[in-house]
């Protein structure tokens, strides 16, 4: 009787932390298996605060840093017919869930896309205030609506991607959205078809904090995304990464402190409601405004969204990494 209240105690104690951060990661067969054992316990689901689902197979076309990821050993290219539709019913029974990071192949989004549109009940997950994604699934922000913040998952960097960022960004419409990371820039899209701006500053009225990390070998036109800042009311920090480089118009070398001046007047300028901007070029340096560290360092979740921390009996290490996270691993 003493050895199972003893067991009670500690599992009381220890499930909070150890379940906080679920990671379900792998084949469609590891994802199969772990969906169903977390059905099986709603109170584990009810300790979920933030839900990893991440699925990597076969063919699965990934470009860049294999280091990243594990060897990729997939059973098969799509899911059994009863996952999309379990995966819905276990993300309805996470009422607790704050994070929900969501990376799966292109090819199967529209899978997901219709077994949550399809659910016996109306899907709300009203706990989720962020959400780490692919482009391709951004079918996930209608069922959150008290979202804040979105990124574009890390996975998504690597993983072949045949759905355009601007398809997130317009889905954020009539959300109070105060971050937006995406692993890209404006698209052509959105800085050159006239009718597109009003669309975008209308679906980030409230942004407060915006991370574009622009990858490709072209380099990112500066003015052009001057052009939608302008829209931005309340945006106070701009994080710009460009590994390709930024044309400013002008030739021009971040070296000179009187070029660095006239890049951040000219920011302001466009949006004066910014404290902190952070522009890392490639070939040219960085430019730094407001208090950032010397190296610059990117926002973290809980600080843009004030998510509630752990109960304060949980206040241990192990509880402060739980609830301390970024969306991605950014080196």
């Amino acid at each position: 009787m003493q050895s199972t209240v003893t067991s009670k105690f500690w599992r009381q104690i220890c499930s909070p932390v150890i379940f906080r951060k679920t990671i379900v990661r792998g084949t469609w067969a590891t994802a199969e298996a772990a969906v169903e054992t977390l059905l099986q316990s709603r109170e584990i689901c009810y300790l979920v605060w933030r839900f990893t689902f991440i699925i990597n197979v076969k063919g699965d076309n990934r470009r860049g840093l294999s280091r990243l990821f594990r060897t990729n050993r997939g059973d098969r290219m799509t899911p059994r017919r009863t996952l999309p539709p379990n995966l819905a019913k276990l993300l309805a029974r996470m009422t607790s869930l704050k994070l929900l990071k969501f990376s799966i192949p292109v090819d199967t989004a529209p899978l997901f896309e219709a077994a949550f549109s399809a659910a016996s009940a109306p899907l709300r997950f009203e706990s989720v205030r962020g959400l780490s994604t692919d482009t391709s699934c951004h079918f996930l922000v209608q069922y959150c609506p008290e979202i804040r913040a979105v990124a574009v998952d890390l996975a998504a960097r690597w993983r072949h991607q045949t759905i355009p960022s601007e398809t997130l960004v317009l889905s954020l419409i009539g959300c109070s959205i105060q971050f937006l990371s995406l692993w890209d820039c404006w698209s052509s899209n959105l800085t050159s078809v006239v009718e597109w701006f009003p669309a975008v500053v209308q679906s980030m009225p409230n942004i407060v904090t915006l991370q574009m990390f622009h990858i490709g070998h072209v380099a990112l036109f500066f003015k052009e995304h001057l052009r939608i800042l302008r829209g931005m009311k309340s945006l106070k920090r701009l994080e710009i990464i460009a590994k390709g480089g930024v044309n400013f118009g002008q030739d021009i070398d971040l070296q000179d402190g009187a070029a660095k001046t006239w890049v951040i007047e000219t920011a302001l300028a466009a949006c004066r409601s910014m404290e902190k901007m952070l522009i890392q070029d490639r070939f040219r340096g960085q430019i730094i405004y407001g208090d950032y560290p010397k190296t610059g360092r990117l926002a973290v979740i809980e600080e843009e969204c004030n998510l509630p921390r752990p109960p304060r009996h949980d206040e241990d290490v192990a509880g402060r990494n739980c609830c301390r996270e970024e969306y991605w691993e950014y080196e």
